[in-house]
């Protein structure tokens, strides 16, 4: 603002503005729009470099005409043939850093949610800053809104986790899994039917897991709600379920209990043993259960 008037936007005279998209003119540039050169401006001033001829009276005509790049434009163009093989133009974003990963980045981000897919935002992000963030030029840093961003790019969803105790890994218990599903009876289920084999597992279910203890209310006041009272024990069950076409199911629940015992446990073998009776050498009844 000028005097109390607002100034007008300068621009050059019409008669010497350079015509929209022509290519042999240097793009015309102000502060609201910014052209890059031709391809085929950008191949003449790199071929003239290549035969050593930037210092020629014609190419220097050429650059007083307009119709070859500054010499500080052709040296850019240089250093970018050297670092990347081409001298083709960048796509425009005003200068602007990039917001999504790119490169090698996306296929560390890969890796590294293969490998754990549990780990949170500012482990990536350190994790990405020791392997190659801090050796770039200027060192790269990511935000956490960043990582959701590649994250939904290699189409990564937010899932209920489910972890593998190590044990299961151990020499030992990977040879009992080699044993127990391939050799036959007596040594191993390869040859019982699925009709014969009975899974058996136990839970216990406490009604303080149905209290959900985080809720949203305004500001100076309680987040109420009605559910039950969390003083009253655990409910235990135990569930044996047959492969046989009939689907035999066995139950058993009980209450104020602390943990499966090996009375309980036995009781309740017992208890399936007595209603499906004893087993022939054509139909072995096999029970397959985790380490209880």
């Amino acid at each position: 603002m000028v005097n109390g008037r607002v100034r007008a936007r300068q621009e050059r005279p019409r008669l010497l503005r350079v015509p929209l998209m022509d290519p042999n003119h240097y793009p015309f540039r102000t502060r609201f729009t910014r052209r890059a050169y031709s391809q085929e401006t950008r191949n003449s001033a790199i071929i003239i470099h290549l035969c050593n001829e930037q210092n020629s009276q014609w190419a220097t005509t050429l650059q007083d005409l307009s119709l070859l790049p500054h010499e500080r434009t052709n040296r850019r163009h240089r250093r970018r043939l050297q670092a990347l093989g081409h001298w083709s133009a960048f796509r425009p974003n005003g200068g602007a850093q990039r917001s999504v990963f790119v490169g090698i980045d996306l296929l560390f981000l890969t890796w590294y949610r293969l490998m754990y897919p549990t780990a949170i935002a500012a482990e990536i992000i350190a994790f990405l800053w020791n392997v190659h963030g801090r050796f770039q030029n200027p060192p790269r840093f990511y935000h956490p809104s960043q990582i959701t961003r590649a994250e939904q790019q290699l189409g990564l969803s937010r899932l209920r986790t489910s972890n593998t105790a190590q044990q299961a890994f151990l020499p030992r218990n990977l040879i009992w899994h080699q044993r127990y599903w391939n050799p036959p009876y007596p040594y191993g289920i390869a040859d019982i039917p699925a009709a014969d084999m009975y899974d058996l597992d136990e839970a216990i279910v406490g009604i303080q897991n149905a209290n959900r203890s985080h809720g949203k209310a305004f500001v100076c006041s309680r987040s109420r709600q009605v559910g039950n009272y969390t003083r009253d024990g655990t409910t235990h069950m135990m569930l044996c379920i047959s492969g046989s076409p009939q689907g035999e199911r066995f139950l058993q629940i009980s209450q104020n209990q602390s943990g499966t015992t090996t009375q309980m446990f036995l009781d309740f073998v017992r208890m399936i043993l007595a209603q499906i009776g004893p087993g022939t050498p054509q139909h072995r009844r096999t029970f397959i259960m985790d380490k209880i």
